[in-house]
């Protein structure tokens, strides 16, 4: 099965990203990555495709176009323009089913099982979200892009992006707000906030995350999400 894997960065990002498409490599193959961007060189591609051959992968430059970016109003301004790139998905990505990450995510486990989720009529499978648990966390998405582009969901977050850009934190709150009860839930495994502990002693749920994150050391993380207030760093793995 290939497995289609949609990123975003900007060429300060480019490191970061590179972590977290060789921690995929590492325990999978045969993948498709996407990878949404504005200004990283071509000859990183290049690069990419060179290495990513040996594993029968590929990379593809999801460049955002100027025709694209016609869709982001000039209200929306205070937004990162990274931030907005899943939803171009349904409008570069082929595949009906497509993982996306972001780029603080380190991969330690074969996906096989998480790209088998059927979704059915569901838009897309994340993981609950440990601070704010009415809301799915956004880091990692399974999306089911078959219906993403027959409900023209891409249009859609953008104007929902135009009228809430200035009430939700980026786009995590915007998708949920979008998506609120049509998403479906993942296992923990998926989505495992490491660094969680620096934020979890101030929040209600502190105790409650304390006992997961001890009950998870004994099982395989699959996909692991570092919490940092700057997020720019780079993982070693």
């Amino acid at each position: 099965m290939n497995k289609v894997i949609a990123l975003g960065a900007d060429n300060g990002y480019m490191d970061k990203v590179e972590t977290t498409i060789k921690s995929v490599c590492v325990h999978n193959d045969n993948i498709k990555f996407y990878v949404f961007n504005d200004d990283l060189p071509s000859e990183w591609f290049r690069v990419m495709n060179k290495r990513l051959e040996k594993i029968n992968s590929q990379i593809v430059n999801a460049k955002i176009s100027d025709n694209h970016l016609r869709k982001v109003s000039s209200s929306k301004a205070s937004f990162i323009l990274c931030s907005l790139f899943p939803f171009f998905i349904p409008e570069v990505v082929e595949e009906e089913k497509v993982l996306y990450l972001d780029s603080d995510i380190v991969v330690d486990g074969d996906l096989t099982d998480l790209f088998e989720t059927d979704l059915g009529d569901c838009p897309l499978a994340a993981v609950r979200d440990d601070l704010q648990q009415t809301n799915f966390n956004s880091g990692v998405m399974l999306i089911n892009n078959k219906y993403w582009r027959e409900h023209d969901i891409s249009t859609q977050l953008f104007e929902v992006a135009d009228q809430y850009h200035e009430y939700e934190y980026g786009d995590q709150g915007l998708l949920n707000r979008y998506f609120i009860g049509q998403w479906k839930e993942l296992d923990m495994n998926y989505n495992f906030m490491v660094g969680m502990d620096s934020v979890a002693t101030s929040s209600p749920q502190s105790d409650e995350w304390y006992i997961k994150a001890k009950q998870h050391k004994r099982f395989l993380l699959f996909t692991i999400q570092l919490v940092s207030p700057g997020r720019r760093y780079l993982i070693t793995v």
